[in-house]
């Protein structure tokens, strides 16, 4: 989530009217990235809902897709390690064949299209495996909302993303150790 979105604006557009929704959707999906990011999320969240129809369970409450790993679920279905995510970053892997050809005349390299198209050419920073390969991180899931506080399964945060989330104590304050005023 974008640092500068207050919360309450963010709970605003989950809470508004399903005609107010559709609209907004239709407008953002004018930008062809964020109209194939919304498939993807579309048709994970659908393959989603028909497992859980299928299985013949109780019915489902909100859904969200995960910040981590982008797969939808649900809260009464995130526990320790249902997510499993890199927490690192995508980095050019020059040991492929999909380089070869590659020279300065082609610009930059590590573009969005090409990550799209040539996922086999990148590596995780995190693990060094291929970008195609299971996460190596495993925890709960986290929602786009930031109505859970984010639940790693590595002490290492996610990049861009652990700013968004402030862990507390059980006392509510931020940080702050007992002990500091004993002395």
């Amino acid at each position: 989530m974008d640092p500068s979105l207050s919360q309450s604006a963010i709970d605003q557009l989950v809470r508004a009217p399903e005609h107010q929704i559709r609209a907004i959707l239709l407008a953002l999906c004018d930008d062809g990235d964020v109209s194939r990011l919304a498939l993807k999320h579309f048709a994970a969240v659908r393959s989603f809902d028909d497992e859980a129809t299928g299985r013949k369970r109780k019915a489902v409450g909100d859904l969200f897709v995960c910040v981590q790993c982008d797969s939808p679920f649900s809260e009464e279905d995130n526990a320790d390690g249902a997510c499993q995510y890199h927490s690192g970053s995508l980095a050019l892997d020059f040991e492929t064949d999909v380089w070869a050809d590659a020279d300065e005349a082609h610009g930059d390299l590590d573009t969005p299209e090409n990550r799209e198209d040539f996922l086999e050419g990148f590596v995780w920073i995190c693990c060094e495996k291929d970008a195609n390969g299971l996460g190596c991180t495993k925890g709960k899931h986290a929602a786009h909302s930031g109505r859970f506080k984010k639940a790693l399964g590595d002490p290492d945060p996610v990049k861009n993303d652990a700013a968004n989330f402030e862990e507390e104590d059980d006392d509510g304050d931020e940080g702050e150790d007992e002990d500091e005023d004993e002395e």
